[in-house]
């Protein structure tokens, strides 16, 4: 197994400003999974920071335009080991009454390794009934982990929770009733992977799965990744 899961750290809070995470420990070199949604359409995470002082990359915000809500992904590499390592999370701007969630996890890779994004599947909902899916991807490297999340727009409660469907994943510890993430680490590449999840009432939703690869260290560098929106400027419907 290339990944090993270290530990999660979560938030969620009414705000007009930024929202910080619990506390947790890192080790120079792991993989910081970062899931942030908001009840707003027009809200969505802008930066990150932690203390650390680990520069964050952002995937593109996926945005329910007729759900109100919004999610995206943010990862880093960690420069440096830090006890007590808190993100903070900075948003495009600032309004009253927003439900804010973060959902941090962190892992590590084996010894000689790095890690690398892989690719992205995402999925909005205008209304739909239980078992919520995102769309697929093809992984490409043959040690991965795959973390997905999925923000709602009020209240359900999770179970049940896939990645692909029919292969039942970790779930992580939730920051409240709107906002869910689990993760799984595969050894082999996959086609036609999604994420899945039960809930126990219809919803409108943002879902989004995420992939990263281990590789030989001095080998593959770490790109910037280019998400693909269902479609709208931001992939609202």
């Amino acid at each position: 197994m290339a990944f090993t899961f270290i530990t999660e750290a979560n938030v969620t809070a009414y705000t007009t400003g930024t929202i910080t995470t619990a506390a947790f420990n890192v080790s120079a070199g792991d993989l910081i999974v970062v899931a942030i949604g908001v009840i707003n359409a027009g809200v969505w995470a802008a930066s990150l920071a932690d203390t650390a002082g680990n520069s964050y990359t952002l995937l593109t915000p996926i945005v329910n335009v007729v759900g109100s809500c919004t999610q995206t992904f943010a990862y880093c590499l960690s420069s440096s080991a830090q006890a007590g390592n808190q993100v903070t999370v900075t948003f495009n701007e600032a309004v009253s009454n927003c439900r804010k969630n973060a959902l941090a996890s962190v892992y590590t890779p084996d010894g000689g390794e790095t890690v690398t994004y892989d690719v992205e599947a995402n999925a909005i909902s205008g209304w739909e009934a239980s078992p919520w899916e995102t769309g697929t991807c093809n992984t490409t490297g043959d040690d991965e982990v795959c973390v997905a999340s999925v923000q709602t727009t009020a209240a359900v409660t999770f179970s049940n929770q896939e990645i692909p469907g029919g292969t039942a994943a970790t779930l992580l510890t939730s920051p409240s009733t709107t906002m869910a993430g689990w993760y799984r680490i595969l050894a082999a590449t996959a086609a036609g992977l999604y994420a899945e999840i039960d809930v126990d009432a219809s919803r409108r939703y943002v879902m989004q799965l995420v992939t990263f690869k281990s590789v030989v260290a001095g080998g593959l560098s770490i790109p910037r990744p280019l998400s693909r929106p269902l479609s709208g400027p931001f992939g609202g419907i």
